[in-house]
């Protein structure tokens, strides 16, 4: 299975993620997990080889450019980059783990078979772009975390072995 995880932000949106992303891969350890995430936390997924023990590649999102020049030809050659990188992937399913309209937007715009997000994404508007939508579950944002990309992979996930 080819898998995309949608975790774009700050460095604390990622480390909250990678536990159950960490997890997914002890359990599947022969699928293929990618990751969007802006290009200054790429580094904490993968070398500068871009090879990581967790992820198989890191996509980057230039989001700071997108912000501050949305309508450059720098900005639209960045957002047409990153989409025919998601789309030459064919991602059988997408995890949008931020919940967004960003992330969102980037999911979408990956082709990916599957998207999945939260029913009650931190963004209301992001729900709109996501083929499944799944109830959140747990009190921590890591077991959320493991909860929706388990269900939507059909794992069980538990980070850390707890």
């Amino acid at each position: 299975m080819k898998i995309l995880i949608l975790r774009v932000g700050a460095m604390g949106d990622v480390l909250h993620a990678l536990p159950a992303v960490a997890a997914l891969r002890v359990a599947r350890p022969d699928w293929e997990i990618d990751w969007v995430v802006t290009p200054h936390w790429s580094p904490l997924l993968v070398d500068g080889a871009g090879k990581g023990p967790v992820v198989r590649r890191v996509h980057v999102a230039e989001t700071k450019l997108w912000k501050t020049a949305p309508a450059s030809p720098a900005t639209l050659r960045s957002v047409y980059n990153l989409r025919r990188a998601l789309r030459g992937e064919s991602y059988e399913l997408a995890v949008d783990m931020q919940g967004t309209l960003r992330s969102a937007v980037i999911g979408r715009m990956s082709g990916a078979g599957q998207f999945v997000g939260y029913g009650d994404p931190r963004e209301a508007v992001a729900a709109k772009f996501y083929k499944t939508r799944l109830e959140r579950k747990g009190r921590h944002v890591i077991e959320q975390g493991a909860a929706l990309l388990g269900e939507a992979c059909g794992v069980s996930l538990k980070p850390g072995g707890v």
